[in-house]
């Protein structure tokens, strides 16, 4: 089965792992949408209602008369097995353990506090990360310097982007990334010309979804430096994936970039 991009985006693949999409699936495949209305205008609110029985031999029961019966004698398999679980329990007891554990959270990182990596992406300084502050749920955040005349590495993530620059000039590439889906999964395809955007100190640059991007110092004299933030939620999703297409160059500590 191959996918176009345009198909996708108003479809969900039967064999989807998204949540969405199996829910979305299985809706489709067992019921029917019917809309609601109140004082004679139309709710924007959906019902999803299982199919009337049809006149089909197996969905009447001997046993009710020859009357209609629930598809697949539901109502008489629902109780089996006895397996058992405490989800909601579980989620209960966690949702207060959380709140306990919150005040032990630090409320603010302090700069010696942030851990340095080196990455194939460029030296980053951590500034928000579940590592660090299990307190912020949303983000993932870290501060980028590029020497002068330098540049980051050349990478894609599904989660969008901010960035903040807080000194120091350059631009950004993008390349917008269609897709093709098939047997073997996502096959990603960057443009093959990127977009150029300038910035400066004091500029915040939005990067879409799935883009791939690069960042490039300007000034040849001075670095420039900013503040990146990332949706963590996607990684919640499965949706985690990064790919480097292009390492930064090694980190200088004669320069200190």
């Amino acid at each position: 089965m191959k996918m176009s991009r345009r198909a996708h985006r108003s479809t969900c693949p039967a064999a989807s792992s998204s949540a969405s999409c199996a829910v979305r699936n299985f809706l489709r495949s067992a019921g029917r949408t019917i809309s609601t209305w109140t004082n004679g205008k139309p709710r924007f609110s959906r019902l999803m209602v299982f199919p009337r029985p049809s006149s089909n031999d197996n969905l009447r029961s001997e046993d009710n008369g020859g009357k209609a019966a629930m598809p697949m004698e539901e109502s008489k398999k629902w109780r089996k097995g006895e397996r058992k679980a405490s989800f909601y329990a579980d989620d209960v007891k966690r949702a207060k353990d959380e709140k306990a554990k919150l005040d032990q959270y630090p409320k603010a990182v302090k700069p010696e506090e942030m851990p340095w990596e080196d990455s194939p992406h460029g030296r980053l300084k951590h500034m928000a990360r579940e590592e660090i502050n299990p307190r912020i749920k949303d983000i993932d955040m870290y501060q980028q310097e590029l020497p002068p005349g330098g540049r980051s590495g050349r990478h894609r993530h599904m989660a969008e982007e901010l960035m903040f620059i807080l000194e120091g000039r350059g631009y950004s590439l993008h390349w917008d990334v269609d897709f093709d889906l098939d047997d073997q999964g996502y096959q990603w395809h960057p443009a093959a010309e990127p977009k150029r955007f300038d910035w400066e100190a004091g500029d915040l640059v939005f990067i879409p979804i799935n883009t791939v991007h690069q960042h490039f110092n300007s000034d040849p004299e001075k670095p420039a430096r900013f503040i990146s933030a990332s949706n963590r939620i996607y990684k919640t999703l499965g949706f985690g994936d990064v790919e480097d297409l292009e390492e930064a160059p090694p980190f200088d500590k004669k320069t200190g970039f």
